[in-house]
């Protein structure tokens, strides 16, 4: 699966919105789901797909499926 994820951008350098704790839980469930569905990642920050805020996920369970 390709995704159009910004990986190496000058725009990643920026500080990200802080996020309240609720409104960090339902973007980090949306990175969740984005990465589970793409098989070469273990990782992925908001910022990444667009979104301006402080959250990242990380698959570490099983990183690899």
């Amino acid at each position: 699966m390709v995704n159009n994820y910004v990986t190496f951008d000058d725009s990643l350098k920026n500080p990200c919105k802080k996020v309240s704790v609720d409104a960090g839980k339902k973007i980090a469930v949306d990175l969740f789901n984005k990465l589970v569905k793409d098989k070469n990642a273990i990782g992925l920050a908001a910022n990444q797909i667009g979104i301006n805020a402080s959250v990242a996920v990380v698959n570490v369970i099983d990183p690899f499926q």
